[in-house]
């Protein structure tokens, strides 16, 4: 899976969409050219207006912030110990035993594992 397949993924799963909308300029939309545009009805007053949207998902395999946000969507102690035994490994396959030391891109590994979306 590539690191921005994985970003996608996760950002599908926190809850972000992606949406294709016309490519704007100072003058306007330009007329053929299309890009997406991310949102979230968390961090959006107003959804879906182009000028106010990111054109990336949040970058998670290198922000330890984001990845702290999409931890919250761990649903349940299962899910959670789950993510923590599969975090423990990939830490432990890089050369340390503390997950509290994991990179974000272990961290966003780790998520991809405990929701299915990549194999193990």
């Amino acid at each position: 899976m590539t690191p921005e397949a994985q970003r996608i993924a996760i950002a599908e799963a926190c809850g972000w969409t992606g949406d294709q909308l016309d490519k704007v300029d100072d003058l306007g939309p330009i007329k053929g050219y299309k890009e997406t545009r991310w949102w979230h009805e968390k961090y959006s007053m107003w959804p879906r207006k182009h000028y106010l949207l990111p054109t990336e998902p949040p970058n998670y395999l290198n922000d330890l912030n984001a990845m702290h946000e999409a931890e919250k969507v761990l649903d349940g102690a299962a899910a959670r110990f789950r993510y923590a035994e599969i975090l423990h490994g990939i830490v432990k396959r890089d050369g340390s035993s503390h997950i509290w030391h994991a990179a974000a891109a272990q961290r966003a590994e780790a998520f991809l594992k405990t929701l299915n979306l990549c194999a193990e």
